[in-house]
């Protein structure tokens, strides 16, 4: 057999293989435009039994932010930092410590500050930590009422 035969064979099986797949692409399209139109009812079953589903689960864990948040107030009107922050943490329930690294709790604080939830008091820099004071907390009630008797 020589080239050129060879080349004509190559170049039909070429041509019968295209066929091929424009039959496979044909059948794929007509089937799923048939198909499609039986299965969408069952489709909406499945979505029907998703949402229900989703309203049986539990509620959502909480965020780090809002944990952070349930533990500011338990300082008052004390500097605190991020390691006073870490060790309440580690006492509420629901929380692992794990899940929390320090510079986490720290960019919380930051966006706590931002948004003016917290006041930052000290900066701090390197080993020495940033110290943080809630403004909203109320003062002790003998430091708010000075003894008015003299």
């Amino acid at each position: 057999m020589d080239a050129w035969h060879l080349y004509d064979e190559l170049l039909r099986e070429i041509e019968r293989d295209e066929a091929a797949l424009r039959l496979k692409k044909l059948t794929a399209e007509f089937l799923s435009s048939k198909l499609g139109k039986r299965l969408a009812p069952s489709q909406q079953d499945q979505n029907r039994q998703l949402d229900e589903s989703k309203d049986q689960l539990e509620p959502r864990r909480k965020t780090l932010i809002q944990f952070v948040q349930d533990v500011i107030p338990s300082f008052g009107r004390d500097e605190f930092s991020v390691g006073d922050v870490y060790d309440r943490l580690a006492t509420l329930d629901g929380y692992t410590a794990s899940d929390s690294p320090k510079s986490r709790i720290t960019t919380v604080l930051a966006r706590l500050t931002e948004r003016g939830e917290l006041v930052q008091t000290f900066r701090g820099g390197g080993n020495v930590p940033n110290r943080y004071r809630n403004p909203n907390a109320f003062a002790p009630a003998s430091a708010a009422s000075p003894n008015l008797a003299s």
